[in-house]
């Protein structure tokens, strides 16, 4: 029986072609940091966070019970309540009703502002406008319950941020 050595190079031959690549924190960043977080369990959180007591109609607190209509208000889509008849999604009635970010930027919003990042760099990260970041800090301050105090960055434009906001 021959024993061959894998590991013996042979002299005339190449290295391998293939070397990985290797990226920065620059090119995380300008890649959409927000699809990086979970979705799902950004999801889950934000609704639990918003709805303590479990899925229910905004209008007439009836507990949702069906699993179809379970599924959908999980998803994000729109459910008809089974007593008063009135069309309804997860964020309907919460301070997050007619936001355009999935939880996911959502949750990423509340970080970088609970970093203490200024709103220039903020809308850069998130790919909105500096008037929109500060209308989200207007949001959190305001469903917080607690004071507002300037930030770090606040000699930077005014910035207002709560105290208390995180996750």
């Amino acid at each position: 029986m021959e024993v061959i050595d894998n590991a013996a190079k042979v002299k005339n031959d190449r290295e391998p072609a293939y070397r990985p690549a290797v990226f920065g924190p620059g090119e995380v960043v300008q890649s959409g940091i927000a699809e990086f977080l979970d979705a799902a369990s950004c999801r889950e959180w934000v609704l639990s966070k918003l709805h303590p007591d479990g899925p229910q109609c905004p209008v007439c607190a009836e507990p949702i019970v069906n699993r179809f209509a379970l599924q959908s208000y999980s998803r994000g889509d729109r459910v008809k309540c089974r007593r008063c008849g009135k069309f309804f999604t997860a964020l309907t009635g919460t301070f997050l009703s007619g936001i355009h970010f999935s939880f996911a930027q959502v949750i990423l919003m509340a970080i970088l502002i609970d970093s203490g990042a200024d709103d220039t760099n903020i809308a850069r990260l998130m790919n909105i406008s500096s008037e929109g970041v500060r209308g989200w800090r207007s949001r959190f301050a305001t469903t917080s319950g607690m004071g507002i105090r300037e930030s770090r960055d606040g000699e930077k434009g005014g910035v207002v941020v709560a105290e208390g906001v995180s996750l």
